[in-house]
């Protein structure tokens, strides 16, 4: 056989498809689909990392679940749901009041949507409803 014949073809042939796609894309396909597929092998490992707010939300909903009124909670859980109506992060802020209305009845004209200096004297009526111990 002549050498610039065998030279020139490649050692396989081409199925009618791919005669006219170039090398170049017909590899970059692959380089694009072949991650796609081996990637979808099942159900990922992604853990959730848990942060300061999670934790946070995570303690508030343990206390909803653990005291149904006011009566029932230590003056310490209290006072921690007071301060977490200072929180940054608005959903703690939410849950906070949430739990301490459902314990205590009244939500004391907390807004937890307000700024902090407008929160502030509202902050202040709970502190000082635990300020004192309970008889």
């Amino acid at each position: 056989p002549p050498i610039d014949s065998f030279a020139c073809s490649p050692p396989f042939s081409l199925s009618p498809t791919m005669r006219g796609v170039s090398w170049r894309a017909f590899v970059t396909l692959m380089l694009l689909v072949l991650p796609l597929v081996v990637g979808c092998g099942g159900p990922s490992k992604i853990r959730r990392v848990p942060t300061a707010s999670s934790d946070k939300m995570s303690l508030i909903r343990e206390v909803r679940q653990r005291y149904a009124t006011e009566a029932d909670a230590p003056v310490e859980v209290l006072r921690h749901l007071v301060e977490e109506l200072n929180s940054d992060d608005r959903a703690v802020r939410m849950m906070a009041i949430h739990t301490l209305e459902k314990l205590s009845g009244t939500r004391l004209d907390f807004d937890p949507y307000a700024k902090r200096h407008q929160r502030e004297p509202a902050m202040q009526r709970w502190r000082d409803r635990y300020r004192s111990p309970r008889l």
